[in-house]
């Protein structure tokens, strides 16, 4: 296997005739959900491109809440017996540090007439207690692999993101955030990172980062050495999320026309991994922002979590948004979206936000850098800096020709590098690729 050089976004030609392009292919997606979470969505985006495009693509997952033929889930029965199963495998995979070793289903996987009838196995986020990676081997043999990374996990011991954490290159062990999602509660760190590499070096795997940031981690991890590693960004349905209507959203929302309004999606402290999210800065953030006029925030996901700060701004909040069309509105409303994550891959939010025409505010981590353009479809905060995130925010407000040049760039952004139709076509490069290897070989 070769590891590919240092271009953003990959292109192989791929020698053949017209009947090779236009060969349908069989794809099938396995991960942890099939549309809930931001890893899920990019997944299921590619997914329904793919089937918009004429090929056969189906879903493998551990959630299902999209009521399709083509998407079956594995996983324990939900009924009582099942979810006391599911919460033992669970209890015991944390308390013994066997983090996904023991997933008494995995090998249903290697059995499904989704994965026996495919050209490519596509997998997503492994992690989530419904399939193990130790199964890899078995499942290279009957057809090529394409993974996804979404976060950090596939290179790490057990965590999904490594922060400023640099074991991960040399082994894992003596790990400091045990507690990190997923978390476990006997470092085994170094035994998993180990049992990876047995893993992955046995299975021919071409590996996927959707950011700059990811794949240059994924270039230096011992475990991918000797893997082809490409760039291919997430796609998203421009037509679903585009610029437009924003005084018809406001009053949809019961928000003043006039107002300077900033969307966020908030995070309850409760929910597990809500800390990366970075809700506290914002709420730092909102006692030294100063605005002529008060601000209205914009609330999606966890309600109450600006409860303590209505002394400061009119807070609107919208709970979480089942469709599209709701978010579509949320980000058209905003004039500025705020996202203080504090470790982060390519936000699917972000390049919604970006489509829609609204231009962000985010920390400089991760692949943020990939679609927030420093002060041209947005503002690149200092690393945790509450203060900077405030001067972003009132940068981006305080000039509305400014502002209105800058939705435009927001759309042209999304538009050169951000469609399904753009990520479609550059999996569809890869799957022919590694179709034809495996038929010539």
């Amino acid at each position: 296997m070769k590891v590919l050089g240092r271009n953003l976004f990959s292109r192989v030609l791929v020698p053949g005739t017209s009947e090779s392009t236009n060969r349908v292919m069989k794809v099938v997606h396995i991960g942890t959900a099939d549309n809930s979470g931001g890893a899920a969505r990019a997944a299921f985006q590619l997914h329904t491109g793919l089937l918009a495009n004429g090929h056969d693509s189906s879903m493998l997952v551990g959630q299902k809440t999209e009521p399709r033929q083509e998407i079956d889930r594995i996983g324990f029965p939900r009924t009582i017996p099942g979810k006391i199963c599911d919460r033992m495998v669970r209890n015991c995979e944390s308390w013994t540090g066997l983090q996904y070793l023991i997933q008494p289903l995995k090998n249903k996987f290697l059995k499904h007439p989704f994965v026996k009838n495919a050209d490519v196995i596509h997998l997503h986020n492994l992690h989530g207690s419904f399939f193990s990676f130790t199964i890899l081997p078995k499942l290279a043999r009957q057809a090529p692999l394409v993974w996804t990374l979404h976060d950090t996990w596939a290179l790490t011991g057990h965590c999904s993101y490594n922060y400023d954490c640099e074991r991960w290159q040399t082994g894992c062990g003596h790990c400091p955030n045990l507690g990190e999602y997923p978390s476990i509660l006997i470092d085994t760190t170094s035994f998993l990172w180990r049992k990876k590499y047995q893993s992955y070096q046995q299975s021919d795997i071409t590996v996927v980062a959707p950011s700059r940031w990811l794949t240059d981690m994924a270039r230096k991890s011992p475990l991918f050495e000797g893997h082809e590693i490409r760039c291919i960004p997430y796609g998203i349905n421009l037509d679903e999320f585009h610029p437009g209507g924003q005084l018809e959203a406001r009053d949809a929302l019961g928000i003043p026309r006039g107002a300077q309004v900033i969307m966020v999606v908030a995070f309850a402290d409760q929910i597990a991994g809500a800390s990366r999210k970075g809700s506290r800065f914002f709420r730092e953030a909102l006692k030294t922002l100063n605005l002529k006029r008060r601000p209205w925030i914009l609330s999606v996901g966890s309600r109450g979590v600006f409860e303590n700060c209505k002394d400061l701004v009119s807070v609107r909040e919208v709970g979480y948004l089942g469709s599209s069309d709701l978010m579509r509105r949320c980000y058209v409303a905003a004039d500025v979206f705020a996202l203080p994550t504090l470790a982060d891959n390519l936000p699917v939010s972000l390049i919604e936000a970006t489509a829609s025409g609204t231009p962000s505010v985010a920390f400089q981590v991760g692949g943020v850098r990939d679609i927030v353009i420093h002060k041209e479809t947005g503002y690149l905060a200092v690393h945790k800096d509450a203060v900077d995130l405030a001067n972003g925010i009132r940068w981006v407000l305080a000039d509305s020709t400014r502002l209105a040049a800058m939705r435009h760039r927001c759309r042209e952004h999304a538009r050169q590098e951000y469609s399904i139709q753009l990520e479609v076509e550059r999996y569809l490069e890869l799957y022919r690729g590694l179709k034809m290897a495996g038929t010539s070989l």
